[in-house]
């Protein structure tokens, strides 16, 4: 008969194990019953507390840190486990503070300590000692060559710098760290001459919205390709000699397959020199919208996208912290279109009792044909951001403090998009002073 010991064992293996494939919610139910029997088990409390916060658990999350703390808290990885938690909840001060003490502890592995480093260097990252936190990168990388996440970390590093040579390099590296297929990639871009490509979309709709325009620079390699998009997107492109697809076919063969966020890396793309092509389906400008009430001034607005994104606290908002903006339609003639998809829970209340029109069930084809008679879309850094600005109608560009390498720094205008206008928080600073600054410029052009 098995004792207490052997079943907590037991369990902590069988969650180890599903914790290391991904299976977060499956593997905290077996570490929960392997502490049913041992309580205190320090390994198998670190190791709950991450699946906690990989699930966005955070209430529980705090209560086994207490429970680390009052067993020890210098258990190192306990302080790593903590480290993600306020990593994640975006306290980057305390989980700096965890951290420190345990990237040089001695009898840990070079595995573990790679990934200390690393976490340490997003930590740095988020509070602007960027110098800092490349080094910690380069020794995350040095300790383990295979810590793919800490090269895509640099990568992005190097990229918030505008450091394109070194960025896009390091920043291919989210193909080994994610998994992504590239065995089909060719070594050079001159490769592709002449043959049959296929191109992925990758990573958001924004993404594909936004670097959709280096597709045409293909073309000059006198290729066929083949572009595997989201149906969401359909009919919103059209470039020549490029065919859109929503399924790949048995039975085609093709030459090279790319995924489009790497075209950046192969054509060495500088974000202050942006392509110029047109990609937009030119039938989008023909038919005028039956929704849109000319009498009035009419705004788009978009203020928070998928939640499922790990920066999503950084680049969205609630709504009612866009009020400023909102509460234009009592003093002038204003309508609001809701432009984003989903609402969340949180804001559904608010949204109600506001007056704000729904468009956000329409296809993208379908909803830039709204979005081109609207005289303003103001947006997070969301989809409809990059939608609005591909159209070229005039949008602002609502962009968190600390907003992802795309944006630049410090800029006010984006050579990517010409009638785009960035309004971005600084440090500390809240949405709803930000919008105060909106509201003002909405006004002028209202007048």
């Amino acid at each position: 008969m098995e004792n207490n010991t052997d079943l907590a064992k037991k369990y902590f293996l069988l969650g180890d194990n599903k914790f290391e494939k991904g299976l977060f919610k499956e593997s905290c139910e077996d570490f929960e019953k392997s502490l049913g029997y041992f309580p205190n088990r320090l390994s198998t409390l670190s190791k709950l507390l991450i699946c906690k916060v990989k699930l966005k658990k955070y209430e529980e999350s705090e209560k086994i840190i207490n429970q680390i703390n009052s067993i020890d808290s210098n258990y190192v990885y306990g302080k790593y486990a903590k480290a993600l938690y306020y990593a994640d909840t975006f306290d980057f001060i305390k989980s700096k503070e965890e951290l420190l003490p345990i990237i040089n502890s001695k009898n840990e592995t070079k595995e573990f300590l790679s990934t200390f480093n690393n976490c340490l260097g997003r930590a740095l990252f988020n509070l602007d000692d960027y110098e800092e936190a490349i080094s910690r990168y380069l020794k995350a990388i040095e300790l383990n060559p295979k810590n793919y996440t800490a090269y895509n970390n640099l990568g992005n590093a190097y990229l918030s710098r505008n450091n394109y040579s070194e960025g896009w390099k390091y920043y291919e590296y989210r193909l080994k760290k994610d998994n992504i297929d590239h065995k089909k990639y060719p070594k050079k871009i001159e490769d592709i001459r002449n043959k049959q490509i296929l191109l992925n979309h990758e990573q958001g709709l924004g993404d594909t919205i936004q670097f959709i325009s280096l597709v045409p620079e293909l073309i000059k390699f006198n290729c066929k390709i083949d572009f595997l998009i989201p149906e969401v997107l359909n009919n919103l492109f059209k470039i020549k000699d490029v065919n859109f697809i929503n399924t790949l076919g048995n039975s085609k063969y093709y030459d090279y397959e790319i995924n489009l966020m790497s075209l950046p890396y192969y054509l060495n793309t500088n974000l202050r020199e942006p392509p110029q092509n047109e990609i937009i389906n030119p039938d989008i400008f023909l038919e005028r919208s039956n929704i849109i009430d000319k009498n009035c001034f009419n705004i788009g607005i978009a203020w928070s996208g998928n939640q499922n994104y790990e920066y999503d606290k950084i680049r969205s908002t609630n709504l009612k912290s866009l009020e400023n903006i909102l509460s234009i339609q009592k003093k002038y003639p204003v309508k609001f279109f809701c432009l984003q998809k989903d609402i969340k829970k949180e804001d559904i209340i608010y949204f109600q009792n506001s007056n704000i029109k729904y468009l956000g069930n329409l296809k993208f084809h379908d909803l830039a044909k709204e979005i081109v008679d609207l005289d303003l879309v103001v947006s997070t850094c969301t989809s409809i951001l990059h939608l609005a600005a591909t159209l070229k109608q005039k949008t602002y560009g609502l962009i968190g403090y600390k907003a992802d390498w795309r944006w630049l720094q410090d800029q006010k205008k984006y050579n990517w998009y010409e009638s785009l206008e960035i309004f971005r928080l600084k440090k500390n600073e809240k949405w709803e002073e930000i919008s105060k600054t909106v509201v003002n410029n909405i006004v002028k052009l209202i007048k």
